[in-house]
Order: structure tokens, then C-alpha cells, then sequence
């Protein structure tokens, strides 16, 4: 029984190792579909990211995102508003109308959650809807628990 166990657990192990270890691929490699390329490369390696930064992540991806949606939770020790993790949205069916059917995005959870006020400041002057550098410069330094292609 013992050996049957060993054997399991050796096996899961394996395959979690080599399932982290899928190469690259590019974007002409997806002949433009951009949900395979995101699931693929991100979803499917997205153990190569855990632990990285939404910079690291960016640097190595070839789509720009286009907008974006936070998570947020209320906590009841504060009573503050934190961000948990955000959907950044890479093609939209409808103009600004996040439609988490037909919509092109990955979901990102993040390894500490931070309060939303300082979201929230940036998202005065540059909505979420429309993604700028300055998204970029605020999340970049945020690092990714878990990512996963469309979530909802």
C-alpha cells in the first residue's frame, strides 16, 4: 500500500514539474487568436509566474491589455476595502461593457492583498476601462498568487 502511495505522489509530482515547464509560445504561433495565446502561456505555465510581478509577467507576454476590473473585499477587522486581484481584460466585445463571456482576459490574484483607496486614486484620472501606462507603473510591482485565463 505504501509503494502505491509513494508511486501516486511520485507521479503527481512529475507531472506538475513538467506541466510548469512548457515552452513559450508566440503570438504568430496562435495565427491571432489571442484567447489560446493567453490560456496557453499563461494559464497552462502559469506556475512559471506565482511569485512574479505583474511587471515580470508583462515583460514577457505579447499583448497589451486594454483595460481592467479589480477585485475587492471588504474587511471586517478595518472595515477597509482591499484588492484581491484584478481581470485584465486584453479584447473587449462590447466598448467599455466588460462582458466576462465574450471578452478576452485573464484573471490575477494577488499574493497580499492592498487597499483600494490608492487604486482608487489613480482611477480618478485614469479610468479602469482603458488601460495606460500609468495602470502599468502602479500594478507593476505587485506580485501574482495565481493567474488563470477567463475565470468567470
Amino acid at each position: 500500500m505504501k509503494k502505491i502511495i509513494v508511486l501516486i505522489v511520485a507521479t503527481i509530482s512529475l507531472a506538475a514539474n513538467v506541466y510548469g515547464q512548457l515552452p513559450y509560445r508566440s503570438y504568430s504561433e496562435f495565427k491571432g487568436d489571442k484567447g489560446a495565446y493567453l490560456k496557453y502561456n499563461l494559464e497552462d505555465r502559469g506556475i512559471n509566474y506565482q511569485g512574479k510581478t505583474l511587471g515580470e509577467l508583462f515583460s514577457s507576454i505579447e499583448l497589451t491589455p486594454v483595460g481592467y476590473m479589480n477585485y475587492l473585499a471588504e474587511s471586517n477587522n478595518d472595515n477597509r476595502t482591499y484588492t484581491l486581484g484584478m481581470d485584465v481584460i486584453f479584447s473587449r466585445n462590447l466598448s467599455n461593457v466588460f462582458n466576462p463571456i465574450k471578452d478576452v482576459y485573464i484573471t490575477i490574484w494577488w499574493e497580499t492583498p492592498f487597499l483600494f483607496d490608492a487604486v482608487q486614486t489613480i482611477e480618478k484620472q485614469y479610468p479602469p476601462e482603458k488601460w495606460v501606462i500609468q495602470h502599468f507603473n502602479f500594478f507593476k510591482d505587485k506580485k501574482i498568487e495565481m493567474l488563470k485565463y477567463k475565470v468567470m
